[in-house]
């Protein structure tokens, strides 16, 4: 087994123009088809959404960044005071294109907080303003009187229904939450998954040379979406792809969801096969944009990633190790042409959503392999 660098630390990605605090970039506004939008409100009883909690009918993922413990006891508690004393409350938003498991859309941390007092009994009310007398006592602690409060607390829903387009629901998503931590592109894409995509991607990034030559890039789902920015150029024909990196990525993470396990199966094998040949020419300095050789910190570069990854994945298993016996010189070639190939070096810093940056980076890595392969 090789050693690789402390994934703890994660190397920084280089931030490319456009692509602020987010690799994928963000979303184009474009118009859309009203008939494409169907969007239900509905007034509810706070008891039916407390059943769909408690039969697991919504979806409370825990799994990454948007967490549901992000409110302290006071916090929580003075919600629950404002239920009891019938302070109306923000709607909720949930996507409902699945009856039986909604995605939450926008109030997560409130119905965590109903979770954990009114169906785990965990909560301990603490702080509260009006209702003093129920400090320190918890929803089995209720007079009856304040239990039924709960029940038939009126809440209003906001239901995204089928028939509502992806990229209307996406965009949706990005617009309403509001939840006191700003999602990016990949939580809102890991959101709207299933568990069978989270679990797909995660093992991706759970790949020993994707940690060696990357490090940890974790936080925020960096690595997800890098992995998911592969399968979007390996997957799809440049000619495809409509200037918007951010719906290109959104689009693949759909096509996901169609795949039989099977074809799951097959990409996670090309994507292990090509980073492994990447780790095999680079070593942990792959995918590192190296304009200045004694630079540091190294700057992992999110469009070199894809487009060596790409170019890798689609060649034969003959033409890939021809390419490592002559590893060298691939290695010094690829140097001299981040160094020194201007084009090349725009392509892979600037403007690294437009089409022709996108064809060049991928045009050109194909040619330097071509020429090691037939020297």
């Amino acid at each position: 087994m090789f050693e690789h660098n402390n994934p703890e630390i994660s190397p920084p990605l280089e931030e490319e123009p456009g692509d602020i605090g987010d690799i994928s970039g963000s979303a184009k506004g474009k118009a859309f088809d009203s008939g494409a939008i169907n969007i239900q409100p509905r007034t509810d009883s706070l008891r039916n959404l407390m059943d769909r909690l408690k039969h697991n009918e919504i979806d409370m993922d825990t799994a990454f960044q948007r967490r549901t413990d992000l409110w302290n006891n006071a916090q929580m508690s003075r919600l629950i005071e404002s239920i009891l004393i019938r302070f109306p409350m923000p709607p909720f938003y949930f996507d409902a294109t699945n009856d039986e498991k909604w995605l939450v859309i926008d109030g997560l941390q409130r119905l965590s907080t109903i979770r954990k007092f009114a169906l785990a009994g965990e909560l301990q009310l603490t702080n509260m303003e009006y209702l003093k007398e129920l400090n320190g006592k918890r929803f089995m602690d209720l007079e009856r009187q304040y239990a039924r409060r709960i029940d038939e607390y009126p809440v209003s829903l906001y239901l995204i229904l089928p028939g509502t387009a992806v990229e209307v629901k996406y965009s949706i998503f990005r617009r309403i939450n509001t939840g006191g931590l700003t999602l990016t592109a990949q939580e809102i894409r890991h959101a709207m998954a299933s568990p069978r995509e989270r679990k797909f991607l995660h093992e991706l990034t759970q790949n020993n040379h994707l940690l060696a030559t990357m490090g940890n890039q974790s936080r925020r789902m960096a690595d997800q979406e890098l992995v998911l920015r592969f399968l979007a150029f390996y997957i799809n024909d440049l000619q495809s792809y409509s200037a918007d990196i951010t719906e290109f990525i959104d689009n693949t993470m759909e096509r996901l969801k169609s795949c039989s396990d099977e074809e799951l199966q097959a990409f996670k094998s090309i994507f292990n096969i090509a980073i492994s040949h990447c780790y095999r020419l680079l070593g942990e300095h792959a995918f590192e944009k190296k304009t200045d050789i004694n630079a540091s910190p190294p700057r992992k570069n999110p469009s070199l990633f894809e487009a060596l990854m790409v170019c890798i994945a689609k060649l034969t298993e003959h033409q890939r190790e021809t390419l490592n016996n002559r590893k060298d010189r691939f290695s010094r070639e690829l140097l001299d042409m981040t160094t020194n190939d201007q084009q090349f070096n725009d392509a892979i810093s600037f403007a690294t959503q437009k089409l022709e940056n996108i064809t060049y980076r991928h045009n050109r890595i194909t040619q330097l392999i071509d020429e090691v392969c037939h020297a």
